[in-house]
């Protein structure tokens, strides 16, 4: 677990399966393992277990900037589920749809497999546009199933046959649908969907709503690679002299891979990084490079000047390495 996260895994199998999500994500990342867990199990068990005369299934929103490893969910649970389909056959119909074009279709899906947790990418756009008093009359009918759905997973519940002009969509009744979705979303996306009305309608509220504010993984290791050179540029040279730096290489601003080595990687942010912690600098290193805030000083010039011939940088606009103050 993050020590900034302001999530921990809950006891029992939820805890173990959010376990699985995080560790198997090349970015792991608390909050969206458990938004994974909890949907994965709610999905299973939604209609297998009643409290208060209603089933387990649950709406899960997930709120998570691009690049932070969202895609980690659907990897996740593709990987549980079909490890258990060699001793349960059945555990790929607890796994719905990834996209939801009509309510017909979404009805012909229950009465096949009465529980299952379908996870929805760019939901937010989704709720932006169901909120569109001129939505398009398959999302309005899509939207108001997910509204009357709900709260039908109870043992005794049932929902009641669909019918329309064309007969061939008209679906059975259905004994206790449990539909769990969890919906993907970045911040921005949601809060230009949210609307009065999606909240008095009542399909915001039915969603349990877990947001991770934290950077995307790399963008931390990034920043932490800019604190300490900015930090090595600042001190004095007796205090970088030890990483075998030396007068001149401090003078001209210039740091080693050597250094930022044995600077960086025994922090938890790179010495847990799934790729390990040399592989994590070289990936920071490299958009560094890329995004031209570091420029790599060529061996010749290393040894024309310096007499040594190690990976080296400078920075290309030392303001952008100013000191700043280490992460807590």
């Amino acid at each position: 677990m993050s020590l900034h996260s302001p999530y921990s895994f809950p006891p029992g199998l939820v805890g173990d399966l959010a376990r699985f999500i995080h560790d198997a994500a090349p970015r792991p990342v608390p909050e969206i393992a458990l938004a994974g867990a909890i949907g994965l199990m709610a999905g299973v068990c939604g209609r297998a277990f009643n409290v208060s005369g209603t089933g387990l299934n649950q709406y899960v929103l997930l709120i998570a900037e691009t690049g932070t490893g969202k895609e980690a969910i659907n990897s996740g649970i593709s990987a549980l589920m079909k490890a258990c389909r060699t001793s349960c056959p059945v555990a790929l119909s607890f796994v719905g749809p990834a996209h939801i074009r009509s309510d017909a279709a979404l009805l012909k899906q229950l009465a096949k497999s009465p529980a299952f947790v379908s996870v929805l990418g760019e939901f937010g756009l989704t709720l932006q546009q169901m909120a569109n008093p001129r939505a398009p009359s398959h999302l309005a009918s899509v939207k108001q199933i997910l509204l009357d759905i709900y709260n039908k997973s109870g043992a005794h519940d049932v929902l009641n046959p669909m019918v329309y002009s064309d007969q061939d969509k008209n679906t059975p009744p259905i004994d206790s649908p449990a539909l769990s979705v969890i919906g993907e979303t970045t911040p921005g996306r949601l809060y230009e969907a949210l609307d009065e009305g999606l909240i008095t309608d009542g399909l915001l509220p039915r969603f349990t709503i877990i947001e991770y504010r934290g950077d995307r993984p790399e963008a931390a290791q990034q920043a932490e690679v800019i604190r300490i050179i900015g930090e090595y540029m600042t001190s004095p040279h007796d205090r970088v002299a030890n990483y075998n730096v030396v007068f001149e290489m401090h003078r001209d601003m210039v740091v080693t891979q050597t250094y930022l080595s044995r600077r960086v990687l025994k922090l938890p942010i790179f010495r847990d990084d799934k790729i390990g912690a040399s592989n994590a600098l070289a990936r920071t290193l490299k958009n560094l490079l890329e995004g031209d805030e570091l420029r790599e000083v060529p061996k010749s010039q290393m040894v024309e000047r310096y007499g040594r011939h190690p990976r080296a940088f400078v920075v290309a606009d030392a303001t952008r390495f100013a000191p700043v103050p280490r992460r807590k």
